[in-house]
């Protein structure tokens, strides 16, 4: 993991009968240093209680795993939480943006209303030159004279209104002072005299120049607007490029803390390993004399004292987490002074705003709304504060997030110190378990116990590896599912939008098919009534003959129906004819008959009565209306 080759010795390099072999250490700092016990401990005690170690060790390493994992998910959430601030507040910039590109649209639309005004005043000057030419007498000159006041009286007005509408213009024009005095001599020019017309169309071309000068104040305006919304989407994309830097370091941060971790867990399972063969070592270790003890007590202090030039080295890795740091650090400042320079940009927007809203008001009093806009202007002045409140409360928020960064990196520097205190013991306790597997190789059957614990140790770290490997690969499959379910539901919604329309006939075509279904459940609840009767009626003994003759009866039935009809058509054309028979004989029968009516016949018919002459039987029996 790290670049600079370790020049510790490796074990084995010195020769502890050797009393000079450690010579290379005398120096005034090392000599004057305590580095052992003058005390000898007694023989009888034990050096180390290794399920004690092991315990605060694991308690240790599942504290600190702990702290990773609960920093690693702050620092997430606040990072999601920060973006998501920035993100709204470029949406409410832009919709302030879109607000005044609005109000820009209504002052061109008050300039071309302006534009209307002069047209239709030089039109009422054209009526009365004609007028003034064609009236000859005094009267209608008199005439004309009032009329002439009076739409001098007017024209004063709408003059004194414009005038209003240009003092407030006047202010962002240079030379205020010089058009205002003009103003004044021409409006006392007007309301002087009647016949100094000259000098009210003199008066008429200033406030037309007046009027270009503020198209071309408007012009420049809408010039400094589009290159405030360049430079707002300039700072918006180095802010973009800030954040994004920001995530990759924060990104390369998380890959070495991972790193770490991962070391972490090594050195865990290595202090598991370790400890074990330490008790199994420690079950042995009462056979041996006091003097083998104090020799090795020795060896283990003199090993110890090399362990003391790999302290250079945690001091070098230190460092290097604590450059990490400060680099982290500086990039916050960066993006704190990204956020003061979008702060400034929305205060130069605000004024800007505020410039605008006065011309606004100044070219909306030429069209009689100004308290709309004034209440408008108060609107906008809100939503100006609400903006510059939600500011406030972002850099509130962004400080929040370097005070908690801050705790972290504390935090942080908490674990690496913890880390490193870890990595000295576990490098104390490899030395030792090398030195006793040394010296131990007499212990067969112990070590080949330790290997094959060792194996399933090992085994087990690669197991926890591939699960921790699976388990990424399963959160990248569920991040991308999640983002492909996000963009399903978005279609989801554009097309659910689309379909509200086709409701309406889905529940007719609905209906209308609920009907149909209805329609034919009754018909084959018909159908197998029928069948049934089919079978009922054909009544075969052998089952496979049943059916042999239902096609024959069909067909027989259908001629029988054809049949019917025919023979119900010919009755019905039958009873029409002898209708018509039965009332023509009526006719020739009966007395009452109206000539009209009367059928033509060669016969001439005379009636007989008599005493003795009775109307036969046939006749008397009719009910027939004309008898």
């Amino acid at each position: 993991m790290f670049a600079k080759e370790s020049e510790v010795p490796p074990p084995g390099y010195y020769d502890v009968r050797d009393p000079q072999f450690d010579t290379y250490k005398r120096g005034a700092f090392l000599e004057k240093a305590k580095r052992f016990n003058d005390e000898e401990s007694d023989a009888r005690e034990e050096p180390f209680s290794s399920s004690d170690k092991y315990a605060a060790l694991q308690q240790k390493l599942d504290h600190l795993a702990k702290l990773h994992e609960e920093s690693k998910t702050a620092h997430a959430a606040e990072l999601a939480r920060f973006q998501k601030s920035h993100l709204e507040e470029l949406s409410k910039l832009r919709a302030h943006a879109d607000t005044l590109e609005a109000r820009l649209r209504d002052s061109k639309s008050a300039a071309t209303e302006l534009t209307d005004l002069r047209a239709r005043l030089k039109r009422t000057e054209n009526e009365r030159a004609q007028l003034l030419s064609k009236q000859k007498d005094s009267t209608d000159v008199k005439a004309l004279q009032a009329k002439h006041r009076q739409d001098i009286n007017e024209r004063d007005r709408r003059i004194e209104q414009l005038e209003k509408a240009l003092v407030k213009e006047k202010r962002l024009v240079a030379d205020a002072d010089a058009k205002s005095r003009a103003k004044e001599d021409t409006s006392k020019q007007l309301r002087s005299a009647e016949a100094k017309l000259e000098a009210q169309n003199k008066n008429l071309v200033s406030v037309q120049a007046q009027l270009t000068v503020a198209r071309d104040t408007a012009t420049s305006l809408k010039t400094e607007k589009t290159r405030w919304e360049v430079e707002l989407q300039a700072l918006a994309s180095e802010r973009e490029d800030a954040i994004s830097g920001l995530q990759r370091t924060i990104d390369d941060r998380d890959a070495t803390i991972s790193e770490l971790h991962d070391t972490l867990i090594q050195h865990r399972d290595l202090l598991k390993t370790c400890a074990q063969l330490y008790a199994q070592l420690h079950v042995s270790y009462r056979a041996l004399t006091g003097q083998q003890r104090h020799a090795e007590r020795l060896h283990v202090e003199r090993l110890t004292r090399r362990l003391a030039n790999a302290e250079g080295q945690v001091v070098e890795l230190a460092q290097m987490i604590r450059q990490g740091g400060t680099r982290e650090a500086g990039l916050h400042a960066e993006l704190s002074d990204a956020q003061m320079q979008l702060s400034s940009l929305t205060e130069t927007v605000a004024d800007l705003q505020e410039q605008r809203n006065e011309a606004q008001l100044s070219r909306t009093a030429l069209t009689k709304e100004l308290s709309e806009l004034v209440h408008k202007r108060r609107t906008l002045e809100a939503a100006t504060d609400s903006l510059r409140q939600e500011l406030n409360e972002a850099n509130a928020r962004c400080d929040m997030l370097t005070r908690q960064c801050d705790t972290t990196d504390s935090a942080r520097d908490a674990l690496y110190d913890d880390m490193d205190n870890l990595t000295a013991e576990i490098h104390i306790l490899r030395r030792q378990h090398q030195i006793l597997q040394r010296e131990h190789e007499a212990a067969a059957q112990i070590h080949e116990v330790a290997s094959l614990e060792h194996d399933a140790a090992v085994k087990e770290l690669s197991n926890e590896r591939q699960n921790a490997r699976r388990l990424n690969e399963m959160l990248l499959r569920r991040q991308h599912s999640e983002a492909g379910l996000r963009e399903e539901i978005d279609t989801l919604t554009r097309e659910l939008a689309e379909a509200e329309g086709w409701q309406g006939m889905y529940n007719a075509l609905a209906e209308e098919l609920a009907g149909v279904i209805a329609r034919n459940e009754l018909a084959e609840a018909e159908a197998a009534r029928l069948s049934a009767a089919n079978a009922q009626i054909l009544g075969h003994h052998n089952p496979s003959q049943r059916i042999m003759y239902v096609d024959r009866i069909r067909r027989e039935l259908a001629e029988v129906k054809q049949d019917l009809l025919a023979m119900t058509l010919e009755r019905d054309a039958l009873l029409v004819s002898t209708g018509e028979l039965k009332n023509e004989l009526n006719l020739y029968k009966s007395v009452n008959v109206p000539d009209e009516i009367r059928p033509r016949t060669a016969i001439t018919r005379i009636t007989k009565l008599g005493s003795s002459v009775t109307r036969p039987p046939l006749l008397s029996a009719t009910n027939d209306p004309y008898i």
